[in-house]
């Protein structure tokens, strides 16, 4: 469709016409119905508020009319008021079912229901119980009814609710037109936008015209008007189908043919002078090269060595040159062969490629080397031509030379310049690599060590080494350890005397030993150098020796070595005074790594400049890692996870560290991870020579004096409450007594009391005494051989008797158990273990004592199943006044003293005491007595393995996790036997029974662990042993399956494996448990 208007000049003229007819009735037909539509929507919504307004405004009339007419008849009992408020209410009604089905909104919707609901309330309820109550006369219930029901003020909400729809309607109807008058204004610019657009259009319209068809014509009258004045010009071409493109392509192709033609007569007359030029450049070139080729021949004949020889060689011409250089006369030349003038540089070889190339008609170039007449040697650049005739055999040879001897003469002193220069920058390389060793090593067996190798390379020496003094250390080259230490063990002979006494190298000539001598017939000589190192005091501190073969050392040399060894002196003190320093730095390091506080040394910036061992451990930090930033804001941040309340921390630390002056501030803090520190930190400022270098921060571990303090105020606090408790009932009774008479009955339970109450206080007192005596060693024993079972049994019963809700238990294999012991003793600590058993059993429960032997003691265990003991209080438990931190132990009370004084009395005893806990499930208290020198017929024991007493078989294939849990166990009172596999245990089984199994469920090749447990469990004299399992398989259904009732969870301490088995023995005795520890927590 586009091509077909291209076509004419009139198609386009009619399409541009008709773009802008449609464009313009296309905006002017949209602008008509925009207006349309915009009216048509006003009135729309004008009609539609008005009827509403109307609705409502007919509403507010007939609810007036409704609530006049009955007020109307409240006041004069009129009939016809009360039929008009009637009819009123029929009108209202209407308009409401009117004004419902009009479009509405919520809100609205709302207040039109709340309104009908009142008008019918007031129409079919209170209207007619008003009527009745107008009827009767009763004016006080018709009042009552209007107050009780707001009637008036219900009315008047209404009637405004009414008016504000109303009003609202107005407001409406007024925005309504405003938007109109908005919508028609705003369509006001629109036309007249689209009149500007349309007159825009035309004129793009226009000038597109003028464009495609004026523009056009004009190019074309310009070029013909060129054309005809004889210019060159570029031909015009338009892609265009229409009479201007047909017209252009036409002038297009007649100029083209005019030009071309035009430019064909040019080029011929052009080609036609060049001609003439080319032959006139031609003659004056042939001039040119006449005149230089005979300008060259003298030149040649001037500067250049020219001769001519015949096929053999012979010389046939020489030039004045030729003669001048050789010496010659021309007559001596003329017939003599060219190799009268050959030297001995001339390899053989090259002189026959030379000659059989030439031969073959190919020109030689090249540098000669000949002899003059005197023998003088002299050097010419040389070109020989051989010159062919028509059988291509050679004719004669024409040599050019020219005379170079000054410039090889040049070349060899350039070459000798350059070599001394290389060998001088390799020695100044030598001399930087060695006062950059000195400058920057502070290791002296490096520093040596790069001295002699580079001292190899400047005076070229076979082998040396170099010697310090001081610890006659040495590093050296070329020579073996043995012949250095022979050398370094016998320094004080003749030749370091004279380097002592004179201060300087010495060189001793000898003849080369044989190893030295190598593949040499003749005899060699072979040069010792022997030079002195001195310090700054003129004290001879190393020698630096070297052997150099086959030649002597230079002045120079000898010199250059005196300013190196200078240097080197200066090196060596310089590493040795660092080497003190870094001694001295070491054993400062060493002295506050050992001092008892963690010493913190920071800077102006708060860096850590330096920090010993017992830092790091007091905070948990590895200051030695590579990772930790040293700078304030690295070290502080590492603080957060591991100090509580850091950030008053952090607050003293920038006030120690960022201000001038700091002296003996403390603060103190408190490390909770990994383990709970109580610290205290202080800080004091360094000064030298008025210049901060910074502030030392010291901190101390006052745990144990913060727990001492601790412990001061809750003995003040448990004394003070167990003292006054006991004279309390004392005083108080005591009072009673003096101040009331009292029957003899309550005086005997008074007096009963107040004796009971003074042994109480007796013993808290005893308790201190005999605790104070213990630690200062002055309390005596009565040692004297006494049965512990029997003390057991006596302080049992008094425990049965006090205590019903516990049962107690006394479990020994032995018939009696004696050793040296003071009884009293003995008993204080049977009471003492036992009344923490009963007081921390609340709720009662089982106390069972067992007592057995182990190889030379007596071991006693004393199981309860009271609260249990937290794992963090076990290591604290004997401390004096240790009281668990524990509200419910708390309530149960206590001095803390009684298990401090049972180690006491045990210790003395020689003995040991521990303990075993499992918290929520209770405690077993051990204590082991030495026998001493007893008859072993003493003790009656169960014929079974062994006397010993209990007995555990541990089947384990692990050989280092067996002999782990032996010793535990054995130093926890068991009799243990290891065995590595259930054969080899059922095996022992006929011989003797245990008293519990340890079993491994992975056993290697042969029985696994359950196999092992099934035979155990079949046959009648072990199915109620108990079986503990250690097993990292996920066994836990099949372990339930036969009966477990208790886990374990590796790696759990041995000790643990120990109190569980402790307290399975004392509590159920042998009633065939499998107990299941997973190997993942071993």
């Amino acid at each position: 469709m586009p091509n077909f208007f291209k076509q004419t000049i009139r198609r386009q003229f009619l399409f541009v016409m008709l773009f802008v007819f449609v464009v313009a009735l296309v905006g002017v037909f949209t602008l008509l119905i925009s207006e349309s539509q915009l009216t048509k929507t006003y009135i729309n919504e004008r009609e539609q508020l008005r009827e509403e307004t109307k609705v409502l405004e007919e509403i507010e009339e007939n609810y007036n009319e409704m609530v006049l007419r009955s007020r109307g008849y409240f006041a004069f009992e009129s009939e016809a008021e009360l039929e008009k408020g009637k009819e009123a209410y029929q009108d209202l009604s209407a308009n409401i079912d009117r004004y419902k089905k009009m479009e509405l909104n919520a809100e609205k919707r709302v207040l039109i229901e709340n309104l009908e609901d009142y008008v019918d309330e007031y129409h079919n309820v209170l209207l007619p119980q008003a009527v009745e109550y107008v009827k009767q006369g009763n004016e006080q219930s018709l009042q009552n009814l209007s107050e009780s029901s707001n009637g008036t003020s219900t009315v008047n909400q209404m009637l405004s609710e009414t008016q504000a729809l109303v009003d609202e309607k107005e407001e409406s109807l007024s925005q309504t037109n405003e938007r109109f008058l908005d919508h028609t204004n705003i369509l006001n610019i629109f036309v007249i936008a689209f009149v500007a657009f349309m007159f825009i259009l035309l004129i793009m319209a226009t000038r597109k015209m003028y464009r495609d068809i004026a523009f056009p014509l004009q190019q074309l009258s310009e070029t013909t008007k060129r054309i005809a004045a004889g210019d060159h010009v570029d031909l015009l071409t338009y892609n265009r189908q229409d009479e201007l493109g047909t017209l252009a392509a036409s002038f297009s192709n007649m100029a083209e043919t005019i030009q071309e033609r035009e430019s064909e007569l040019q080029a011929h007359n052009e080609e036609l002078q060049a001609q003439q030029n080319e032959l006139t450049e031609q003659q004056e070139r042939l001039e040119d090269s006449f005149n230089e080729i005979k300008t060259l021949n003298t030149a040649i004949s001037e500067a250049a060595i020219v001769a001519i020889a015949d096929p053999n060689g012979n010389i046939t011409f020489v030039n004045d040159k030729f003669c001048e250089v050789t010496q010659y006369s021309e007559k001596e030349l003329i017939g003599s062969p060219h190799t009268l003038l050959q030297s001995n540089s001339f390899e053989k070889a090259d002189y026959d490629r030379m000659i059989e190339g030439l031969q073959s008609g190919r020109i030689w170039k090249g540098e000669v080397q000949n002899r003059a007449k005197d023998g003088s040697a002299y050097w010419v650049d040389t070109t020989i031509v051989p010159y062919l005739d028509e059988n291509g055999d050679v004719e004669q040879y024409i040599s050019i030379q020219f005379d170079i001897t000054l410039i090889k003469n040049a070349e060899a002193d350039l070459k000798q310049l350059l070599e001394e220069s290389n060998r001088s920058k390799a020695r100044l390389q030598d001399y930087n690599e060695i006062n950059h060793a000195l400058s920057i090593t502070l290791d002296k067996g490096e520093l040596m060590q790069t001295i002699v190798t580079q001292l190899s390379g400047i005076l070229q020496f076979e082998k040396g080494l170099i010697i310090e003094m001081h610890e006659y250390e040495y590093a050296s080259i070329g020579v073996s350890q043995e012949d250095a230490e022979r050398l370094v063990n016998h320094l004080d002979n003749s030749v370091m005397l004279r380097i002592e006494e004179t201060g300087q190298a010495h060189v001793i000539k000898r003849s080369a030993l044989p190893e030295e001598q190598g593949y040499l017939d003749d005899s060699v000589i072979s040069y010792d150098l022997y030079a002195p190192v001195f310090n700054s005091e003129e004290n001879i501190i190393g020698v630096f020796v070297c052997t150099r073969i086959g030649a002597d050392f230079t002045t120079d040399e000898l010199r250059d070595l005196e300013g190196i060894l200078n240097q080197v002196s200066l090196a060596l003190d310089k590493i040795l005074l660092y080497e003190e320093t870094e001694n001295n730095r070491q054993l400062n390091q060493n002295i506050i790594d050992n001092v008892n506080e963690g010493i913190q040394f920071v800077d102006e910036m708060g860096r850590i400049v330096q920090y010993n061992e017992k830092l790091c451990e007091y905070l948990y930090i590895d200051m030695k890692d590579a990772h930790i930033d040293h700078s304030f804001e690295g070290w502080s941040s590492l603080l957060h996870s591991r100090i509580r309340n850091v950030k008053e921390l952090l607050h003293f630390f920038q006030e120690t560290i960022f201000t001038e002056s700091v002296t003996g501030k403390v603060y103190r803090y408190e490390v909770e991870q990994p383990f709970k520190r109580i610290m205290e930190v202080y800080a004091e400022t360094i000064y030298s020579n008025d210049y901060k270098l910074g502030t030392l921060l010291v901190h101390r571990d006052i745990t144990e004096q913060y727990e001492i303090d601790q412990m001061k105020s809750e003995l003040v606090s448990t004394v003070s409450h167990e003292l006054r408790t006991p004279l309390a009932s004392v005083l108080g009774y005591t009072e009673l007594m003096l101040k009331r008479d009292l029957t003899p009955e309550r005086r005997n339970r008074y007096i009963t009391t107040i004796h009971k109450e003074a042994n109480r206080l007796t013993n808290l007192i005893n308790d201190f005494l005999d605790l104070q005596r213990m630690e200062s060693g002055s309390q005596s024993y009565e040692f004297q051989h006494v049965d512990v079972i029997s003390i057991a049994q006596e302080v049992l019963e008094g425990f049965q008797f006090n205590h019903p809700q516990h049962e107690f238990e006394l479990q020994s294999r032995l018939s009696q158990a004696v050793v040296p012991a003071d009884r009293e003793k003995l008993i204080q600590v049977y009471t003492n273990i036992i009344g923490n058993a009963v007081k921390f059993s609340p709720e009662g429960g089982k106390v069972i004592i067992s007592i057995s032997h182990n190889h030379d003691q007596v071991v006693v265990h004393i199981a309860d199943e009271g609260l249990g003991i937290p794992d963090s209080e076990l290591t604290k438990l004997f401390r004096k006044f240790q009281r668990i931190d524990n509200s419910d132990r708390r309530k149960i009370g206590g001095t803390g003293l009684g298990l401090a004084i049972c180690k006491e009395i045990i210790e003395a005893h020689d003995g040991k005491i521990s303990v075993r806990s499992e918290l929520g499930e209770g405690s077993v208290f051990t204590f082991m007595l030495p026998i001493g020198n007893q008859d072993s017929t003493e003790y009656e024991a169960v014929p079974q393995v062994d006397p010993n007493l209990p007995f555990i078989m541990v089947v384990e294939d692990d050989e280092s996790l067996a002999t782990l849990l032996q010793d535990e166990l054995q130093d926890a009172g068991f009799y243990v036997k290891s065995y590595p596999s259930g054969e080899a245990a059922l095996t022992r089984l006929d011989h003797y029974t245990p008293d519990a199994f340890v079993v491994d469920l992975m056993l290697g090749e042969g029985m696994n662990g359950w196999d092992f447990v099934e035979q155990l469990k079949n046959r009648e004299d072990t199915k109620s042993i108990p079986i503990f399992i250690s097993t990292a398989l996920d066994e836990r259904q099949r372990g339930e399956a036969l009966g477990v009732d208790h886990y374990l969870t590796k790696p759990y301490p041995p000790n643990k494996l120990a109190t569980v088995i402790l307290q399975t023995l004392l509590k159920h005795e042998k009633q065939g448990q499998i107990l299941i520890a997973d190997k993942s927590e071993l």
